[in-house]
């Protein structure tokens, strides 16, 4: 989801800059809410893989495909799934072009030996150089400057925190007491009111637990759809992330985002859109980062680079970003 929600903002990029185009997003389903407020020359085609399962599948998604008369393919993805159909239709005739993802300069980066600490591409510039190639005499620095983050303007008289605590591995997860002592500093504030995010029925039920034990605290998990929980993200005035798909939903609503980073590193080109890097809480540790995507194991076994992150800094990181942006 966190790489969908990267697209958005590239795609209507394009998209306004290029209004004689039509931009047509292939993507599962259930993230159509993502690309609820694009121009008018961006449809979204979702599908259920399950109807497109194996390589028949893949054949029969290939020729629906090829009969809606596209000049151009753009894979962002790069995975088996894309790559299988990205020559399908490239045998039809289609031309195609293929995101670079810098998959070498990433394990200089993430080697454990001699690592290459230096920032990436984001995976903004690489989204918009593969689809520059569809629309030829495109600057895409000046095209990704330019390109407008919705205005944060929700106005109320509490303050609301968003906390999304969870990630699909273990490498990028704070440590859950640390971010209870989070929480609970954070939830004593006068006037503020704490939202909890995640999915999935274990972490839906830790933080029903929690909604429970702090004040002022409300879990969001298992309650809503995408786009409902969208709509109450909006209305933040700080999420509080790992590098997950919450910071990358956030960001593409214009909520400032305090990220939490561990065995990954934002040198990979994966913060969120135009979010900042002094509101990220991480430590500078020699062995990271040791994973672009924080499936790795730790060589010390304990994630060190996330224990030791203090609670007292994430709220201090906090409490800058709600001052810089007070309204």
């Amino acid at each position: 989801m966190g790489d969908v929600c990267m697209t958005v903002p590239v795609v209507t990029a394009f998209a306004l800059q290029h209004p004689e185009a039509r931009f047509t997003v292939l993507s599962r389903s259930n993230f159509r809410p993502l690309y609820r407020q694009t121009p008018d020359n961006v449809i979204f085609r979702g599908v259920n893989l399950a109807d497109y399962k194996g390589f028949g599948g893949l054949r029969r998604l290939a020729r629906e495909l090829a009969g809606e008369h596209y000049d151009y393919v753009v894979d962002l993805h790069d995975v088996l799934r894309t790559k299988i159909l990205r020559t399908l239709l490239k045998f039809k005739g289609i031309s195609v072009s293929v995101i670079n993802k810098g998959r070498l300069d990433k394990w200089r980066l993430t080697r454990s030996c001699n690592k290459q600490k230096k920032q990436l591409p984001t995976s903004f510039q690489r989204y918009a150089a593969a689809i520059a190639k569809a629309l030829p005499n495109t600057d895409i620095n000046t095209l990704l400057h330019n390109a407008q983050t919705p205005q944060h303007t929700d106005i109320h008289t509490i303050t609301r925190i968003g906390i999304a605590p969870f990630a699909k591995h273990e490498g990028k997860i704070y440590p859950l007491q640390n971010m209870m002592e989070v929480i609970k500093t954070l939830s004593e504030r006068p006037d503020t009111q704490i939202m909890l995010f995640g999915g999935g029925k274990t972490e839906v039920e830790a933080l029903r637990q929690w909604e429970k034990i702090f004040p002022n605290t409300t879990s969001c998990a298992g309650k809503h759809t995408l786009e409902q929980e969208m709509d109450m993200i909006k209305q933040l005035d700080v999420m509080i992330s790992m590098d997950s798909a919450n910071m990358h939903i956030a960001s593409l609503l214009g909520v400032p985002v305090v990220s939490i980073w561990g065995a990954t590193h934002r040198y990979a080109g994966f913060l969120g859109w135009q979010q900042k890097e002094e509101y990220c809480a991480e430590i500078d540790m020699p062995c990271r980062p040791c994973s672009v995507f924080g499936n790795k194991k730790c060589k010390y076994n304990d994630y060190r680079c996330m224990k030791l992150i203090k609670p007292e800094k994430v709220v201090e990181i906090v409490e800058k970003c709600l001052r810089d942006n007070a309204k």
